[in-house]
């Protein structure tokens, strides 16, 4: 007979491996002001989930000891009243981690002075539990140290100056938002503001050669104070009414921020300049001429203060002015079609000190690139205006020239290969280093489809044709390749399926083909692109 025998193994024993995240001296920081302040230690394991653990969490001083030895510091241990954590945590079967809160308390610490409370560390271990635990060293311990500072605004000063112009009797207030970074989120905006520091009126004058009058505080109100605790950027309104000041002289306002509970960090103060003034108007850009190729145009009409009420902007164009910038500049522009041009109404809104006025002038009946020169002036109209407005620079001149040449958008619509157009733009051949065309049909503009090839000019010309059933679309022909010298195998042939202008909206189309002779590209490669004027 045959007997087996079968041998007891041992039961494998699995020891849970119980960890502290923070190891080490781990530093809290907080705020002198808090009563409370509140880290969680976790304490987490990788072994022994099936167990649940009862931990026993306690201080060693020993811990602080070794700790000074090692690096000789003179750490002293936290006294108990100054902290609270809870004594024991439990583990249960499936989890991983649990939390150990653990609170100092600031305040009643810094009432033994800033350095003293900065001194003391409490040294935190896990000393006993339900099961048995791998010991796991310095893992298992932590060094909490306080750095408690005091609650501290530290204040952006622009680097312009704010500046404010009220009209006179017109009340309309403005405000000026001032900025501080916090450290703390606990404000009482009651216990912070800005004040006026009239010392530094006179030495601004001095460094700066000017005679400004401290703003008196009547004629201004600082706001309380809003924290966004996203970005700890503390936020202040200063409101100022002063049309009804009696002095037309400058003022100055030096604003600093003030507070007997927190600390304020600012290099200089934050100057605001408020005079009354004059309601000035004028139309931006009214110095010089502005040459509109598109049809298509803005600009902005601005007043130096802003007033209660919406203020029209209209202007209207007045050819007497043509003659007269003729006149007075030597030139002979050809005053343009008022009735071909059409410019918006706006208004400045209530508050604002700017709006922007477009315009459109219809270029279809001019010639491509003509050799006549026209101007039309666009004059601000005064009768609406606010009593008492002064009006400078009020005549804008532009000069209509209508031309394919210039820069655009592209859109491709169609089949691309290489994305030869990377700079869509159309040239006038002869100019600017852009080959004029070797052809009988002297083209007058060119597009450049290769982005490193300088051969890579097509020619063209606007035809007086027109697109069957578009009666704004003129067709573009006498398209011609400049190649002559690419490789020795002459000009690509250039294939167009319907290209044309739209001499309305000025939107190129262009539908060619190229057949690269060079390299044997018989299908040849397209070109389908709409450029597109910007506005």
């Amino acid at each position: 007979m045959m007997f087996a025998c079968e041998a007891e193994l041992s039961p494998i024993t699995i020891i849970p491996d119980p960890v502290f995240d923070k190891t080490g001296l781990y530093t809290v920081n907080t705020i002198s002001i808090y009563e409370k302040q509140e880290t969680v230690v976790n304490i987490s394991r990788i072994y022994g989930l099936s167990k649940e653990l009862d931990l026993t969490i306690g201080v060693d001083e020993t811990l602080l000891t070794e700790y000074n030895n090692l690096n000789g510091t003179n750490y002293q241990l936290m006294p108990a009243e100054y902290y609270d954590f809870p004594t024991t945590v439990k583990l249960n079967k499936t989890d991983k981690v649990v939390e150990l809160p653990v609170v100092i308390k600031p305040k009643a610490l810094v009432a033994k002075g800033f350095s003293t409370a900065n001194n003391y560390v409490l040294p935190l271990s896990l000393n006993a539990s339900s099961v048995e635990v791998e010991d796991k060293g310095s893992a298992a311990q932590v060094l909490l140290i306080p750095n408690i500072v005091e609650p501290t605004f530290t204040v952006k000063v622009p680097e312009v100056n704010f500046s404010l112009s009220f009209i006179r009797d017109v009340v309309f207030p403005q405000t000026v938002e001032l900025e501080a970074i916090s450290n703390f989120t606990t404000i009482d905006a009651g216990m912070v503001t800005y004040k006026a520091d009239a010392t530094a009126v006179e030495a601004y004058n001095e460094a700066n050669g000017v005679e400004y009058e401290l703003l008196p505080s009547e004629y201004y109100q600082v706001q309380a104070g809003v924290l966004d605790p996203e970005t700890m950027s503390y936020k202040t309104n200063i409101t100022f009414n002063c049309a009804e000041m009696k002095s037309d002289n400058i003022f100055l306002l030096p604003l600093v921020m003030a507070s007997d509970v927190y600390q304020v960090k600012q290099k200089e103060p934050v100057y605001v300049l408020v005079q009354l003034n004059t309601l000035k108007m004028w139309v931006a850009g009214a110095d010089q001429i502005v040459v509109n190729k598109s049809g298509n145009g803005k600009f902005s009409v601005a007043m130096n203060a802003p007033i209660g009420n919406d203020q029209p902007v209209k202007l209207t164009v007045d050819n007497s002015l043509v003659e007269s910038y003729n006149a007075a500049n030597n030139t002979s522009f050809i005053p343009f079609d008022p009735s071909k041009v059409s410019v918006s109404t706006e208004a400045i809104t209530a508050g604002e000190k700017k709006v922007d006025v477009s315009y459109q002038v219809d270029l279809t009946s001019m010639p491509f690139d003509g050799s006549d020169s026209y101007l039309l002036a666009l004059v601000l109209d005064e009768s609406e205006l606010f009593t008492g407005t002064q009006v400078e620079n009020n005549v804008i001149y532009i000069q209509p020239f209508r031309t394919l040449a210039g820069d655009y958008d592209k859109e491709i619509w169609g089949e691309e290969k290489g994305n030869r157009v990377t700079a869509p733009a159309i040239y006038l051949a002869g100019t600017n280093g852009w080959p004029a065309s070797r052809n009988e049909k002297a083209q007058k503009y060119c597009i450049n489809y290769n982005q490193t090839w300088s051969g890579g000019v097509i020619h063209f010309n606007i035809l007086d044709e027109f697109v069957d059933g578009y009666p704004n679309r003129r067709k573009l022909g006498d398209f011609i390749d400049r190649g002559e010298g690419n490789n020795g195998h002459g000009y690509d042939p250039v294939i167009d399926n319907g290209s044309w202008v739209d001499i309305k909206t000025g939107v190129v189309h262009f539908d060619l083909k190229v057949v690269d002779n060079a390299y044997s590209n018989v299908g040849g490669f397209p070109i389908q692109y709409n450029f597109t004027p910007g506005f």
